[in-house]
């Protein structure tokens, strides 16, 4: 089991390492590109593996709102492994956003079909959260 998260996220890795790599592609933040890729890479992963607590350490804002009754449901940790733990994950755009915003772009792919999703990463007296995510439409 180790050997296939790892596999499936080498890709999202290899983004993340383009992103460091580039440097703060963020100049009107104080939130770097790196730390934004970081949160979302352990969100996504979170995902990926079902994992609610932490997914609850990792949102904020709006999004723990609406999303924390659904993520304490029984058995709804295995709906998500399930939805995701096939995904492919690899980071496409990290961007600023007005004010203290960071949005990352995150590419799924699941059964050979793929989606972008778009995470938004705001600095939060609690620390960096995802605080929305929306899918991404064609040309966005």
């Amino acid at each position: 089991m180790p050997e296939v998260v790892a596999k499936r996220l080498a890709p999202l890795a290899s983004s993340l390492l383009l992103i460091l790599c580039q440097g703060d592609a963020n100049a009107e933040s104080s939130i770097s590109s790196d730390a934004a890729g970081a949160v979302v890479s352990a969100y996504v992963q979170a995902l990926q593996s079902g994992d609610t607590e932490t997914l609850m350490q990792l949102a904020g804002g709006e999004l723990l709102a609406r999303r924390s009754t659904l993520w304490r449901r029984p058995g709804y940790s295995q709906i998500l492994a399930a939805t995701y733990a096939a995904d492919i994950p690899q980071i496409e755009r990290v961007a600023s956003l007005a004010g203290e915003e960071v949005s990352v772009d995150v590419r799924l792919v699941m059964d050979g079909e793929g989606v972008s999703k778009r995470y938004i990463v705001a600095e939060l007296p609690s620390g960096l959260r995802v605080v929305d995510e929306r899918l991404v439409a064609a040309g966005d």
